[in-house]
């Protein structure tokens, strides 16, 4: 944000832009080889916590449904960062209302008719993935791409 913050202000829209390109290449990558690894060693690393076999299954259940899908947070919180250091508060509106909102609203619905941990689990993948929807068409409405 304080890179962004520094170019935006600057004129630099060039920097901008490309930092977002670059963050979004460096962090995914660090994402896709930080969830391999916390999938690999998680059989292991849950007994540092517990013996509990119940408790080591469901949750290696539950990172088994969440990392592979770190990488579209990952999206989320460059075109985020990048946005709210330019000065623009929306983000937090379009996160609020696509993490918060849409998991409150599937409880409600969703987890009603399917009670199970796998539906719970889908809430996260799916509101984050409305979430990167809405905020990818919002960044590329926004201001940072009128010049380009």
């Amino acid at each position: 944000m304080s890179f962004v913050g520094q170019n935006y202000g600057a004129g630099r829209m060039d920097r901008v832009q490309g930092s977002v390109k670059k963050g979004l290449r460096i962090f995914m990558l660090m994402t896709v080889i930080m969830s391999a690894a916390i999938i690999a060693i998680a059989p292991t690393a849950l007994r540092i916590f517990t013996e509990d076999e119940a408790v080591l299954s469901t949750t290696h259940t539950v990172i088994l449904y969440f990392v592979p899908f770190y990488f579209i947070w990952t999206a989320i919180e460059v075109l985020s960062g990048t946005l709210r250091g330019c000065g623009d508060t929306k983000p937090v509106l379009i996160t609020g209302i696509g993490i918060c909102c849409f998991r409150v609203l599937w409880v409600l619905i969703a987890y009603r008719l399917f009670p199970t941990l796998l539906c719970v689990s889908i809430s996260y993948i799916i509101s984050w993935s409305l979430t990167l929807a809405a905020m990818a068409v919002y960044y590329r409405r926004s201001r940072l791409n009128a010049s380009a």
